[in-house]
């Protein structure tokens, strides 16, 4: 399970603590061949504060699970047809509410993951400024990561697959073709370089998918990243944190609905 890989390094350092009481207790006690009075006490102190470090390790540990939990919820399309019906175009009417649902969620499930992640320091007893913590802190830090690499994978997956004309799947996107004398018009323009056009809805819709993993704030702060978008590999703000980066799907602009306007 990855919630008990994270905590080894704690688990392990933790349970020498409470091994180093147990035996400080036996030996107390096995020193006193009479069990001078007040030897029961402390060895059942002991044996409280060894109880209560359990409780704490294994807390810890389900504050991870928990953590774990929390980002696999993100993976989902964020854009989807309409109705979730196959033959359903993508509404970009629709698409503003799903985003900021999403982006609420995300943004509520980060102040989570912090909280528990703080949880976690007082459970451990750990000193924030110490190595070891900041090993611990990078390693919650790859879970959060991963779980922004597939809620941004799951949607670029969803797009691409819906426009791919080989897949045989009806049209995601509608552009009107108008009439305005003298002249056929599309609605949003094919122009690549004209502003607000099909090309501009596309990548809106990319930026969008890719800046989720901007709502997060860093849990490793001494990584010297304020989130877990970073810049300057590729298009200005599809880069998510290190390892890979996604392009822009190629096959993003067909297979389109022309209807008249």
């Amino acid at each position: 399970m990855m919630g008990e890989k994270y905590m080894k390094p704690w688990g392990k350092s933790l349970m020498e603590s409470a091994q180093e009481l147990g035996h400080a207790a036996l030996k107390k006690s096995s020193q006193s061949s009479h069990f001078l009075p007040g030897v029961w006490d402390h060895i059942s102190m002991v044996m409280d504060d060894v109880h209560d470090l359990e409780q704490r390790i294994q807390k810890a540990k389900n504050n991870v699970e928990e953590i774990q939990t929390i980002v696999g919820s993100w993976a989902s399309p964020i854009f989807v047809r309409r109705d979730c019906k196959r033959e359903s175009l993508l509404s970009l009417e629709d698409c503003q509410d799903r985003l900021e649902r999403r982006y609420s969620l995300v943004r509520e499930a980060g102040q989570r993951i912090h909280l528990l992640v703080k949880e976690n320091q007082s459970l451990l007893l750990a000193d924030p400024a110490s190595d070891i913590w900041k090993a611990y802190v990078d390693d919650v830090d790859e879970i959060v990561l991963d779980g922004f690499f597939t809620a941004i994978e799951c949607s670029l997956k969803y797009l691409l697959e819906n426009t791919d004309p080989k897949a045989g799947l009806p049209p995601l996107f509608e552009v009107q073709l108008d009439l305005v004398i003298p002249d056929l018009i599309f609605q949003p323009s094919l122009d690549p370089g004209t502003n607000d056009g099909f090309y501009d809805v596309v990548e809106g819709l990319l930026n969008d998918i890719y800046r989720i993993s901007s709502l997060v704030p860093r849990l490793a702060e001494h990584s010297g990243f304020l989130h877990y978008q970073v810049r300057g590999c590729g298009a200005p703000s599809r880069c998510v944190a290190v390892r890979r980066c996604h392009a822009a799907p190629a096959s993003l602009r067909a297979p389109l609905l022309f209807s008249p306007g």
